[in-house]
């Protein structure tokens, strides 16, 4: 289960259970070009589902989460509850790239969104072997490329488009 706070249009903190433990993240300035997205990640562990902003800002210098307006008006956007499987491809020329199946939804009190993706996840190695895992699978399974997150699919519960 994963609840998002949204903090603009460039930063995601993230607060999610994981095997029994509470994980926090934030996300920032995220770039996509050609379906591939590259973004700062900061990521620990937390003894709740309580926000760590102290840590944010000492051990990363994430000055938003110190602005105690900012902090006050901050709640969760919206849930996702999804299973996830995990997969590490090791490629014959040494790459390696993670691939992930997420299967469930995106909540905002009674609108839901589905969530059925595969995730490529470069480990190591250039980013031309994700398109080309990608292109792989493709001839394999009918799949679509998309630049949609789980956030953007949960802040579209949020701000409802016209038919």
């Amino acid at each position: 289960m994963n609840g998002l706070f949204g903090l603009g249009s460039r930063t995601v903190l993230r607060v999610r259970q994981q095997g029994g433990q509470w994980i926090q993240t934030v996300k920032t300035t995220n770039e996509a070009s050609g379906g591939l997205h590259q973004r700062g990640e900061f990521e620990f562990r937390i003894p709740d589902a309580s926000p760590d902003y102290t840590r944010l800002v000492s051990e990363h210098d994430l000055k938003l989460f110190s602005n105690p307006h900012l902090l006050q008006q901050m709640g969760p956007a919206f849930e996702t509850d999804f299973w996830r499987t995990s997969w590490h491809l090791h490629l014959p020329d040494g790459s390696i790239v993670e691939l992930c199946m997420d299967m469930g939804e995106v909540r905002k009190e009674f609108q839901t969104v589905s969530i059925c993706e595969l995730e490529l996840e470069l480990k190591r190695g250039i980013s031309n072997v994700l398109y080309e895992v990608a292109l792989e699978i493709a001839r394999s399974v009918h799949v679509r490329i998309e630049n949609t997150s789980k956030a953007q699919s949960g802040y579209s519960l949020l701000r409802p488009s016209g038919p």
